[in-house]
């Protein structure tokens, strides 16, 4: 895996969410894997495989990463993933396989029914206002 890009994010309040975000939804030339660990505080990562030709389209799984259980996330080229910080101040570093582009980017909702996230605190998640506009997985492809 070639690191084009290295990213480090700060969540300043806990239970705020960031993500869902998938490179590349017409074409695969912007696809990015990602490789993510948490240096400060705690976050729950969830990864989405979005290849429609794949048996798992549409199923994710969940992990929790922080600085005691020291766990290190790969999201391979593919997948939507999303995270939500579990505590104040928490700091996320990510390594991405290919540039940022916007041209090749799209949101899925966050509580897209189809895919039925089981969010663990409901009642504290915070959005960020890219993530208040993300399409329902069935639009994303048209």
């Amino acid at each position: 895996m070639s690191i084009f890009k290295r990213i480090c994010s700060r969540q300043y309040f806990g239970f705020f969410i960031w993500g869902f975000k998938r490179f590349a939804l017409s074409t695969f030339r912007h696809e990015q894997a990602k490789f993510l660990r948490v240096f400060i505080g705690s976050i729950y990562d969830f990864a989405i495989d979005m290849r429609i030709t794949s048996k798992t389209f549409g199923k994710y799984v969940g992990f929790k990463l922080d600085t005691i259980n020291n766990y290190a996330l790969c999201i391979p080229e593919g997948f939507a993933h999303r995270f939500v910080s579990l505590k104040d101040n928490t700091k996320v570093h990510c390594k991405t396989t290919y540039y940022y582009n916007p041209e090749h980017k799209g949101f899925l909702l966050w509580n897209d029914p189809k895919i039925n996230i089981q969010w663990l605190i409901l009642n504290k998640l915070k959005l960020n206002n890219q993530d208040k506009f993300g399409l329902p997985s069935k639009d994303l492809y048209k």
